[in-house]
């Protein structure tokens, strides 16, 4: 329905369940624009960052990302593996 409510959505069928990272990186391969932003679903994350991120990308950043800055509920090793891909993450960027 948001597909046909909409013309910039595009509906992307994979032809079975390939995970969340080949799905995200389909949506990528197949977007056209100056931008694409992922976000989960869950919302598990704020959608209303989006317009800061968005505002910063208008700033002139080729990459705009970002990280919770709190964890509650989440168990010590995934805010460990968390802490880590963040850090490893900036040292890329």
């Amino acid at each position: 329905r948001m597909v046909a409510a909409e013309p910039r959505f595009r509906l992307i069928e994979l032809s079975r369940n390939f995970g969340h990272q080949i799905a995200i990186t389909a949506g990528m391969e197949a977007a056209a624009g100056e931008a694409i932003i992922v976000m989960d679903a869950d919302l598990q994350d704020p959608p209303e960052v989006v317009l800061d991120l968005v505002a910063k990308w208008k700033e002139g950043f080729e990459i705009v990302y970002a990280r919770r800055t709190r964890r509650e509920g989440e168990s010590w090793f995934k805010r460990m593996s968390a802490s880590l891909f963040y850090r490893v993450l900036e040292k890329m960027t």
